[in-house]
């Protein structure tokens, strides 16, 4: 019920805001991409072929070989997700993100969970995660949610591209199922907005 309530909450926001709002929800769906890189095909993309799809992307000062330990450590209760606390705390996902590489998270298997949330969140068991679908180092992690554990399949790719003068291009993929229904595109919404 929460989260019908916070999915209502966001579109709201968004119907108040007018053409500007849908603006933003357009523009939240390719941020920082150039127009190649929002429609070629990514590592997971094969998983899902009929699929919603956003991509955002962002070139880091540093080689893909340096990036690689930080995306690898990616989780609750691992590095954290690197985003804002004061969010995370909003929405009591109790993570805690690490500001240096922990040589005890540097492998993921298939099947091995990512935490979002704590275990037991919002008086549902279990919480929030992903499963890891693929892990190509120094290449691609791909993360996969797909049902019962989640009302919809998805798989969230984060690919690592070299860059000119030794930089990397980072691209983050979230593609899902599209849920039907008034509560479905409401959720989609929320999650858009958050993600972004």
């Amino acid at each position: 019920m929460r989260r019908i309530i916070s999915a209502g909450g966001a579109a709201l926001a968004v119907a108040c805001m007018g053409s500007a709002g849908w603006r933003l929800i357009r523009m939240s769906k390719c941020w920082g991409t150039t127009a190649s890189e929002s429609i070629r095909e990514l590592p997971g993309d094969e998983s899902l072929p009929q699929a919603r799809s956003t991509t955002y992307a962002i070139t880091i000062a540093v080689p893909p070989q340096d990036v690689w330990p930080w995306l690898v450590q990616i989780g609750r209760g691992r590095g954290g997700f690197y985003t804002y606390t004061a969010v995370e705390r909003l929405l009591r996902a109790d993570i805690a993100n690490l500001d240096r590489i922990d040589p005890d998270l540097q492998t993921l298997e298939p099947g091995d969970r990512i935490w979002m949330t704590p275990e037991r969140y919002l008086g549902r068991l279990p919480g929030q995660f992903w499963s890891v679908h693929e892990a190509l180092p120094r290449r691609a992690l791909v993360l996969e949610r797909k049902p019962p554990e989640s009302p919809q399949r998805a798989i969230w790719s984060l690919v690592l591209e070299p860059s000119a003068n030794g930089m990397t291009r980072l691209l983050d993929r979230h593609r899902s199922e599209p849920r039907p229904g008034l509560t479905g595109s409401l959720s989609d919404a929320f999650w858009l907005l958050g993600t972004f």
